[in-house]
């Protein structure tokens, strides 16, 4: 019997070449999808890499010692960013502040791979503010920072104090040395030395990052604070120093007294007098601004000034009638010279002589800006009714003269006047606040409102003048309205001559003082 074998089925040439096929293309994607991995992760690695080098040169914000940030990179020792990356690895140039290598330890043992991508290809890197990469075939760039400035030329602001707060004033303030000692950008350091203003304050500028030491010498006792100093990118931070004994604490003296009467008038003959709180070795008493009870144009004048005393009254104008109803009259009193309020105030009193024309007055002392002055007449050597003018007023000083009513015969024999000059600005002094500034240049015969800022808790003295000579109308300056946060004036002309009162505008300084009593300060420089 014949057996058949069955017949064996095998793939068919057409099968297998859709298998071969088939398999081809999963193998092409498999590879594509391994070089997009491959790529990815040289991707991923290279910018990894670039910002190691970015801390390498700036630093690493989160290395922090004590509270403080410690890594600062190459441009913390050396207060420049390096020429090339090589700068990271090996010193460009035998610097003494250089403290690499930079680049981590793994880095460090290639001296070659740090500088080049993934893909083999050198960095771009040329000093500036970013790190390039192009072996991908396109560019990658990691940006280290804004600007150079960011973290070469940064700027510090401080306070110097001694032990009982104190501050320098003018007094010590050239008395103290702060120096600080930073990189160069060679490689080497330089100690930068600078001095506070009167108030304590001063800046340290052109600062790179980094931690600097700090040295701040009271000179005459060679004291040292010394510190160091972490200076952030952008740098914003404002520190309080103090030192341990009171080397700024002179003891205050009182060096003057603000005070007001409130009264009227029975006739023009009559002066009053006014005991003040201190015996003065040259005091100088200003009367000048007045309240507006009275439309009668008025002024205030001041005669006899002695270290204990002085007398004055409401002076009307020749043309009027003498007697004058209830005003707040305010005056202060200060010690002929320069002084220094504890806040670091300037403040400069004194008289001089003269007439009808101009005289001028040069400060003992220039201030920083032009400073608020608050004049009136101190004598009664011509009984003709007279105000002070004054023009020109700068920080070195001003031009004062004495003006008769308008009816007059515009000439005035010699008078002794007086004249206060303070830095514009509100403080403390004596534990009362005070205020003083100038207005705009847009005070007329129409009623301007000065804002207190910041505002007083009660009304306070006020004392208010119009330093420039815009107009040539005899004139003067009165108030009204005063409170806590605000007050008005006005400039008043008179009328002896016609009845018209109409001014141009004119600057008004001005002083309110929270209430009266003395004046302290330190000696003067």
């Amino acid at each position: 019997m014949t057996h058949l074998l069955p017949r064996e089925q095998g793939f068919s040439l057409i099968e297998m070449t859709i298998v071969i096929v088939v398999i081809g293309i999963l193998a092409g994607v498999a590879m594509q999808s391994m070089k997009a991995i491959v790529e990815d992760t040289r991707q991923v690695k290279t910018e990894r890499e670039m910002e190691m080098l970015a801390k390498a040169i700036v630093g690493d914000p989160a290395l922090v010692s004590n509270g403080e940030r410690s890594d600062f990179g190459y441009v913390g020792n050396i207060g420049s960013f390096p020429p090339n990356l090589e700068a990271l690895m090996s010193n460009p140039s035998s610097y003494t502040t250089w403290d690499g290598p930079y680049v981590p330890s793994g880095f460090a043992q290639d001296t070659l791979g740090f500088k080049t991508d993934e893909w083999g290809q050198l960095y771009t890197y040329t000093g500036g503010l970013t790190i390039t990469s192009t072996g991908s075939g396109s560019t990658i760039i990691k940006k280290i920072a804004d600007t150079t400035s960011d973290y070469l030329l940064n700027t510090l602001n401080g306070t110097i104090k001694d032990a009982n707060d104190s501050l320098p004033g003018s007094v010590y303030k050239d008395s103290v040395d702060i120096k600080i000692t930073i990189p160069n950008g060679s490689g080497s350091t330089v100690t930068k030395t600078y001095h506070p203003d009167s108030i304590g304050a001063f800046t340290l500028d052109s600062i790179p990052v980094g931690q600097h030491e700090l040295r701040i010498i009271y000179t005459p006792e060679a004291d040292t604070l010394f510190r160091y100093l972490t200076v952030l990118p952008r740098h914003k931070s404002s520190l309080v120093y103090e030192f341990a004994s009171g080397h700024f604490s002179s003891d205050l003296t009182n060096i003057g007294e603000v005070g007001q009467i409130v009264r009227n008038q029975a006739t023009g003959a009559d002066w009053y007098a006014v005991s003040l709180n201190s015996i003065y070795t040259s005091p100088v008493v200003v009367m000048r601004g007045l309240s507006y009870n009275g439309s009668d144009p008025t002024h205030l004048r001041v005669r006899n000034v002695t270290s204990t005393s002085f007398e004055w009254q409401m002076e009307e104008w020749d043309y009027c009638d003498g007697p004058h109803t209830t005003e707040t009259c305010p005056y202060i009193v200060v010690e002929a010279g320069v002084h220094i309020f504890e806040d670091g105030t300037m403040i400069q009193a004194g008289t001089v002589s003269t007439t009808d024309s101009w005289t001028s007055v040069t400060f003992s002392q220039s201030f920083s800006s032009t400073p608020a002055l608050i004049t009136g007449v101190a004598s009664y050597n011509d009984a003709a009714a007279c105000i002070t003018r004054t023009r020109n007023l700068s920080s070195t000083g001003f031009q004062i003269k004495v003006q008769e009513e308008e009816a007059a015969n515009g000439s005035h024999g010699a008078e002794s006047v007086a004249w206060v000059a303070i830095e514009i600005g509100s403080g403390t002094n004596n534990s009362v606040a005070f205020l003083a500034g100038r207005t705009p240049n847009s005070v007329t015969h129409n009623w301007y409102t000065i804002n207190f800022s910041p505002a007083f808790s009660l009304a306070p003295i006020f004392l208010c003048h119009d330093d420039t000579y815009n107009g040539g109308n005899t004139c003067g300056t009165r108030f009204q309205n005063l409170g806590a946060s605000s007050v008005q004036v006005k400039i008043e002309e008179e009328k002896s001559k016609d009845s018209e009162v109409n001014h141009t505008t004119e600057v008004v300084s001005y002083l309110a003082w929270g209430s009266a009593g003395n004046i302290v300060a330190q000696s003067s420089p």
